[in-house]
């Protein structure tokens, strides 16, 4: 566990992120290239839904996708 913060100097190289605060990360794209071995199907996962869930949890306003 790592006990140092570096949260007054943010623009080091060995910032831990620890003030960045939280993003929405979801959906991902699912667009996929010709020719790749594996096709992308899953727009995030369950650590990527809970931060935008708590990015739009502290945001007044939503972004509508409908529009």
């Amino acid at each position: 566990m790592k006990t140092d913060c570096c949260c007054p100097a943010p623009m080091t190289p060995a910032a831990c992120g620890c003030c960045e605060g939280v993003k929405a990360l979801t959906p991902l794209p699912t667009a996929n290239r010709a020719g790749l071995p594996a096709l992308s199907y899953r727009i995030g996962t369950h650590a990527t839904f809970l931060e935008t869930m708590k990015a739009r949890l502290s945001n007044l306003s939503l972004d509508s996708k409908d529009d």
